[in-house]
């Protein structure tokens, strides 16, 4: 210390602030940094102005003693100075200003969050066991924070709780694991959880004890625990029917320490580790949990027990069949379950008499016992349970029966059609696929049966076996009174897929019962082509039956070819009730013919010549329609398209009755130009008189000088209207050159004319006259 230095040590002791204060302006860094801190261990509140300069200075250590000083004051004021601070890179002088603003306490939490969120990884475990170190004050808003899904750290305020991990922290930390709906806190909060190890069990283990908890989830925390606490818990759950619970509960004794013991628990504690050669090992005490297993959903286990069961020898089975006549109706329902499995042909006399044990759980295991063990003597008792009381019962007797292929099955299955449970219903049409056609007499006889259900069976079966023979009898029952037969027999129509049920199942698409007309409409579809008619039909009139048009959607393409051929109908009303149809089965038309046609059916004109050539044929075929306004539509756009092919037809068209038609066919023809000469001049005297003005006003519009010569040679014509025609035309050609005139018209008239020939304008006869003489006089 220099000779003027001030003592530190004696300011502090009398507490003089005010000479500390001025100590922190010393040139001595040691001097600074001893009164720095001698004013923090005084929580001189006057000096913070001072400190909060100090933490400006040019020197860490100075700055390290003045953070230090203003945490111990803990004045609310420092706050914003240090936080100001942390943009020092001096990682010592950050860890102490994130301590100093942990000191001042609970004002200091949003802060601290604050800086939670903008800052780096290693900065941000400072702030973290900053506010961890703060405890209670700091637990409210971090909490907040946690459970506002909004939040974008939520990860680091978990770890806040993580790092306190007290009760009420560990609470908070399971809350999560429970219920928060990102996956990745669930998992951390896990982690946090198996990490405090022994000082989350308590809540855990009471957590996992509520009904509602995630059973796999607590006891895959508390196994990598291996809390001493949870042996109770680990060993009840290892007798569970679920295999992952069985290992986690294995586990968790395992990591606690536990030793397994030649008894029961030790059994299923192999189980659950599944250890089979210890299990083995263990003999006879380990046949009853073995038993429970061998249904287990997992193959590969069930095959183990069953194995080790086997390993065990005859010992085992022999103690499955003592089993068998057991008091506990569990022990019986293991050790039939389990023999059946193992193939145990000595067990069929106790299965036998397991199929009249009192408990239905037992007869279940016995008869399907028998019928693994499949042997030529199981066949009578299986065929005494088709009889039993419970339907399961008597659906897996029917299942082995079926497979036994015993010449008794069709009598006794034909005798079963009236079997109350759907269940055995379904399990005797199954059999009678497995007999096939030497069920198809039995059936059809069974149909005339009054009992609904025998009828209702008889008519599924027949359908699946796809027999001609049944289409006549099932006919018969179309109109039945139950609906419920009703709609078997024409689901069973629809599987044979003969025309012969058209009519009758297009009567069905009328059913009072909506379930009988959709299984009509699916039949329908099935069947196909032979059904489009009749289904077209239904739906031309202003009643259209809704089932039909499910039945045309229903069907493939190909059969509906035939509905897509009358777009080319003559008739336009059958045309508009097939686009009709096709729209209502969502058809959708492709880039060609058919498509054109579509849309000319529909009077979609523009859509149907956007398609070009596609459009040329459909739209000739409408020049024909009865409509007169479909005729000059369809003459118009083929002036559109411009294709040779429509020439000749639009010809024709020239002599329609109508004359709006003749126009539009005429103005098309105008805009097809010199490709249309030729054949207007091959028609010229073929049609009406209508036809033969067209033509002319056609050519005379086209303009082309080969028709010049044609209209000259019919100038002379017997008919008057061809020879006016003609005059006109030509006229409009500017052809009738020369200085000839008619002296009763005054009109020009063609050189080739001569006195006594009718004028094409007036009809009278002429007297030529030169146009230079007319001049003279």
């Amino acid at each position: 210390m220099a000779f003027f230095d001030p003592n530190i040590s004696k300011l502090k002791a009398r507490r003089n602030i005010n000479g500390l204060i001025k100590a922190l302006s010393s040139k001595s860094i040691e001097i600074q940094v001893q009164a720095a801190r001698s004013l923090g261990d005084l929580y001189a509140r006057d000096a913070v102005d001072a400190l909060i300069v100090a933490l400006k200075d040019w020197n860490y250590q100075v700055q390290v003693a003045a953070a230090e000083a203003l945490g111990r004051i803990g004045n609310t004021k420092a706050i914003k100075p240090l936080i100001y601070t942390l943009r020092d890179n001096n990682e010592l002088l950050k860890k102490t200003v994130i301590s100093a603003l942990a000191a001042i306490g609970y004002d200091a939490v949003q802060p601290l969050v604050e800086i939670l969120n903008d800052s780096n990884e290693k900065l941000q475990d400072y702030v973290i066991d900053a506010i961890s170190e703060l405890g209670d004050a700091a637990k409210r808003p971090i909490k907040n924070f946690l459970f506002d899904h909004s939040y974008p750290n939520r990860p680091a305020m978990l770890k806040v709780f993580a790092r306190i991990a007290d009760k009420d922290s560990i609470d908070i930390l399971i809350e999560i694991l429970n219920s928060d709906p990102v996956f990745e806190l669930r998992l951390a909060s896990a982690e946090y959880l198996v990490r405090m190890g022994e000082k989350s069990v308590p809540q855990l283990l009471e957590t996992a004890l509520h009904p509602d908890s995630d059973l796999i989830l607590m006891l895959n925390l508390l196994s990598k625990i291996g809390d001493i606490r949870c042996r109770e818990f680990f060993i009840e759950n290892l007798i569970s029917m679920d295999a992952k619970i069985r290992l986690l509960a294995a586990n968790g004794l395992e990591k606690s320490g536990w030793q397994p013991r030649n008894d029961e628990t030790g059994v299923w504690y192999y189980i659950g580790k599944r250890k089979w050669y210890k299990l083995a090992q263990l003999g006879t005490i380990a046949i009853g949990p073995l038993g429970k297993i061998i249904d287990d959903k997992d193959e590969s286990i069930r095959k183990a027990a069953l194995d080790t069961i086997g390993q065990i020898g005859e010992e085992g089975s022999d103690e499955l069949m003592k089993s068998l006549t057991s008091k506990r109706a569990e022990a019986r329902l293991h050790a039939a379950a389990a023999l059946g499995k193992l193939g145990e042909k000595r067990a069929i006399e106790g299965l036998t008499h397991c199929l009249v044990d009192a408990d239905t759980r037992v007869r279940r295991a016995a008869v399907e016992s028998l019928g693994e063990i499949d042997t030529k003597e199981c066949i009578n008792p299986i065929i005494m349970a088709l009889k039993d009381e419970d339907a399961q019962v008597r659906r897996t007797a029917v299942k082995f029966v079926g497979e036994s292929e015993d010449p008794r099955a069709l009598d006794l299955f034909i005798n079963m059609l009236n079997d109350p449970a759907p269940a055995v219903s379904q399990e005797l049409v199954k059999a009678f696929l497995r007999i096939g056609k030497e069920a198809v007499d039995s059936l059809i006889d069974a149909l005339q049966q009054p009992n609904s259900i025998v009828k209702k069976y008889a008519a599924t079966t027949l359908g699946l076996l796809k027999d001609q023979r049944a289409v006549a009898p099932l006919l018969n029952l179309t109109t039945y009174s139950n609906w419920v037969v009703r709609k078997a027999v024409v689901i069973a129509l629809g599987e044979i897929n003969d025309r012969r049920a058209v009519n009758a199942l297009a009567v069905n698409l009328d059913d009072e019962k909506d379930e009988v007309a959709l299984a009509a409409a699916k039949a329908l579809a099935s069947i196909g082509k032979p059904a489009v008619s009749v289904l077209l039909n239904l739906l031309t009139g202003r009643k259209k039956n809704p089932y039909a048009v499910i039945a045309l959607k229903e069907m493939k393409i190909d059969a509906i070819t035939p509905l897509i051929n009358l777009l080319k109908h003559p008739d336009m009303a059958v045309r508009k009730t097939v686009v009709k149809v096709l729209d209502m089965i969502n058809w959708k038309p492709g880039q060609d013919e058919i498509g054109a046609a579509y849309f000319i059916a529909k009077q979609e004109w523009e859509k149907s010549i956007e398609l070009g050539e596609q459009a040329v044929d459909p739209l000739i075929e409408v020049l024909t329609d009865d409509e007169l306004w479909h005729r000059k539509r369809a003459a118009e756009n083929l002036g559109k398209l411009n294709d040779n092919k429509a020439v000749d037809s639009l010809i024709q068209s020239l002599g329609d009755k109508y004359w709006n038609v003749r126009e539009a066919a005429m103005k098309s023809l105008i805009k097809m130009g010199r490709k249309a000469v030729e054949p207007l001049l091959g028609a010229m005297l073929t049609g009406n008189k209508d036809a033969f003005e067209s033509i002319v006003n056609a050519l005379a519009e086209i303009g082309d000088r080969r028709a010049v010569n044609p209209l000259v040679y019919v100038l002379k014509d017997k008919r008057r209207f061809v020879r006016q025609a003609a005059g006109k035309a030509l006229e409009k050609m500017n052809a009738l050159e020369g200085d000839r005139r008619c002296t009763s018209c005054g009109k020009t008239i063609h050189k080739t004319l001569d006195s006594g020939d009718f004028c094409p304008f007036c009809n009278q006869i002429i007297e030529i006259k030169i146009q230079a003489d007319l001049t003279h006089s």
